[in-house]
């Protein structure tokens, strides 16, 4: 044929093929050829097809897809369809916390989480009850409304302070009564942003402190007015005595006694709780899926009734005095606010004990705040609320009775007799 053969070094002769492409045309089928491959050509010439004059099935133009399935995206991965081909199968989503770019899935690192198109891994985000969280903002808003109330009844007893106390009845366990409220107000602020060491170990030991510390405060207040009423509780109680206890009240009346008492034993509970169960700051991963809570370790639930268990008793106890007390007329309506106090914070420790154990992350810091908040309104409402009203109302009225009655120049000199007998009436 005149054409020249040449032959490799294992005697085989080159590879010459035609690529040939069977079209239909007109019913008729035709041999065309598209292509060829010449291994004895250049390298850049060994394989040449023209793609244009290929007609693949059905007269289509373009190049058929070769599998049955479409590849699985990013966030995906590949399960393998039962008695089909290798490339037939279906795309599944990955699970939560996993992610996938190629065709398997894989778990994302700690303290990461797949997006939401299971493509990528990104950091969990942190809940905590920030400053700037709206709910913290409601709470701190009650709590800054309380404290400034509260400074608003401590300038009316400073200001009246001989119409806010009895006649003959000691001002100290009221004093320090009124800034163990607005100290509780103010303790709010440690258990908001994020927990830190010393946070946590303060929180629970600030708390009982300011609590016992309130009740020893109304414990010291009634003691003082049964010990002044001895005689008309005599008088009422049942038989016509009274217990042998009772007859030790006067030396209880003093308040450095009575907070002395109390505090030491408290402190002395909290200190136990707190070297037996230390509290820090933990990452709490399962708690919320996908997000890192920030919270202080609870402390065992069995050292933690101690000083709950001391501070019922002491509420108790109070309670218990308050109601004999308010029994007797010659005592006055006082401890019956009293009895009103300890009741809510009763209410108040019921219900929290639910709540607070049923919420995670920033509702369960939400609700120790609104627990210390409703407890200090109580105080508030209970206790100073009447004594204000009292104060103010008194003042109004004698003063609308002077101006109205009195002349100005007779003002001033029966003025000092006429709170005089205010005085020695409350």
């Amino acid at each position: 044929l005149g054409e020249t053969m040449h032959f490799d070094e294992n005697g085989d002769p080159p590879a010459l093929y035609e690529l040939v492409n069977w079209q239909n045309t007109n019913g008729k089928i035709e041999f065309k050829i598209v292509g060829r491959y010449d291994s004895t050509a250049s390298q850049n010439e060994k394989f040449q097809l023209n793609e244009k004059d290929i007609i693949w099935s059905q007269g289509k133009m373009e190049v058929p897809i070769s599998v049955c399935s479409d590849p699985c995206i990013p966030g995906t991965r590949r399960v393998p369809r039962k008695a089909e081909p290798f490339c037939c199968f279906d795309c599944i989503a990955c699970k939560d916390g996993e992610y996938s770019n190629t065709t398997d899935c894989y778990r994302c690192p700690d303290y990461f989480w797949s997006s939401i198109y299971r493509n990528v891994c990104t950091a969990m985000p942190e809940e905590y009850l920030a400053f700037a969280d709206p709910l913290a903002i409601a709470l701190l808003a009650v709590a800054l409304f309380g404290f400034v109330l509260m400074l608003a009844v401590i300038a009316i007893m400073i200001w009246f302070h001989e119409l806010s106390r009895s006649k003959n009845d000691s001002i100290m366990p009221l004093v320090v009564l009124m800034a163990t409220v607005a100290f509780s107000f103010a303790s709010t602020l440690s258990f908001l942003g994020k927990p830190v060491d010393i946070t946590c170990r303060a929180q629970r030991a600030l708390i009982f402190f300011l609590l016992t510390l309130s009740i020893s405060c109304l414990l010291t207040k009634i003691v003082g007015l049964i010990a002044k009423g001895l005689v008309g509780i005599r008088r009422k109680w049942w038989g016509g005595t009274i217990p042998p206890f009772l007859n030790s009240l006067p030396w209880l009346r003093k308040p450095l006694v009575v907070w002395s008492l109390c505090l030491c034993i408290q402190v002395a509970l909290c200190s136990i709780v707190e070297f037996l169960g230390k509290s820090k700051p933990v990452q709490n991963l399962g708690a919320l899926v996908g997000t890192i809570i920030w919270e202080c370790t609870r402390t065992s639930s069995f050292w933690l009734t101690l000083p709950l268990i001391f501070l019922g008793f002491l509420a108790g106890s109070t309670f218990y005095l308050a109601y004999v007390s308010g029994r007797v007329s010659t005592i006055g309506p006082e401890p019956k606010f009293m009895s009103y106090n300890i009741l809510f914070c009763f209410i108040v420790f019921i219900a929290f004990i639910p709540a607070y154990g049923s919420t995670q992350g920033r509702f369960a810091v939400a609700t120790e705040i609104f627990a210390i908040n409703a407890v200090a309104y109580s105080f508030i409402g209970c206790i100073f609320f009447p004594k204000c009203y009292n104060i103010i109302f008194t003042v109004l009225l004698i003063l609308f009775i002077m101006k109205k009655y009195i002349q100005f120049g007779v003002f001033f000199r029966t003025g000092s007799v006429v709170f005089s007998v205010i005085f020695s009436s409350l």
